[in-house]
C-alpha cells in the first residue's frame, strides 16, 4: 500500500497533475474536495464552502485509503490526512504572479485572492505540511512554466527514489521585484 499526497495552493495544478499521476503509476485516485461532496461532508454558506467535521472527514478518508495504492489531492490535505496514513507529500508551488492570473480568470473575489498570495508567497503549506509530516515525507517541485508530461516526468523519478529533488521555493524576491507585495500585505 502506498499512499501519495498531492496539494499546494489553489490554482498550482493538483487536481490536473494527480490525475495524470494516478494514471501513469495506476494507483487509485481521490480529490478531497469531491469527496467531501460525494460523502456530504460540506456546507455552502454565502460564495464559499465549509467542511462540516474535519474529524469525520478524517476517519472516513482513512477508512477509504485503508487498502490500496492512492493519490489524494486537495489544500486541505494537512488537515485530513494523518501522518501514519500517507508515505509522501508533494507540494506544487507556482509563482504569485502566475496565480494572480489564475485567480483573476476564476473570478475570485479579492480577499480570497488575497489570502492565496499570501499563502502562496510566504509557503504555507509547505510550512504546515512539514510541520505535520516531517521534512523526510515533503517534497517541494515548483511548476511555474513547466508542462503536465515534464511535471509527470520529475515526480515519477522523486517517488520511485530515483532523484532526490531538494527545493526551497521563495518567492519574495519575485513579489518584491513586481511590485505586489506590499498590495496583497495590507
Amino acid at each position: 500500500m502506498k499512499i501519495i499526497g498531492i496539494t499546494g495552493t489553489p490554482g498550482t495544478g493538483k487536481k490536473t497533475i494527480a490525475l495524470e499521476l494516478s494514471k501513469k503509476l495506476k494507483y487509485e485516485y481521490i480529490n478531497l474536495n469531491e469527496y467531501a461532496f460525494k460523502n456530504k461532508l460540506i456546507n455552502k454558506i454565502e460564495n464559499d464552502y465549509i467542511i462540516n467535521d474535519l474529524e469525520l472527514f478524517a476517519k472516513k478518508i482513512k477508512k477509504t485509503i485503508k487498502n490500496g495504492n492512492f493519490i489524494i489531492s486537495g489544500h486541505l490535505l494537512p488537515d485530513i490526512i494523518s501522518k501514519e496514513d500517507i508515505d509522501m507529500i508533494i507540494i506544487l508551488r507556482c509563482s504569485p504572479v502566475i496565480l494572480l492570473n489564475r485567480y483573476k480568470k476564476r473570478q475570485y473575489n479579492d480577499q480570497k485572492i488575497k489570502d492565496n498570495i499570501i499563502s502562496e508567497a510566504i509557503g504555507i503549506i509547505q510550512y504546515e505540511s512539514r510541520k505535520k509530516y516531517g521534512k523526510n515525507k515533503v517534497f517541494e517541485i515548483n511548476v511555474t512554466d513547466k508542462n503536465i508530461k515534464n511535471i509527470i516526468k520529475e515526480l515519477t523519478l522523486i517517488i520511485n527514489k530515483k532523484q532526490k529533488i531538494i527545493q526551497k521555493i521563495d518567492w519574495l524576491d519575485i513579489m518584491i521585484s513586481k511590485k505586489i507585495l506590499r498590495e496583497y500585505l495590507k
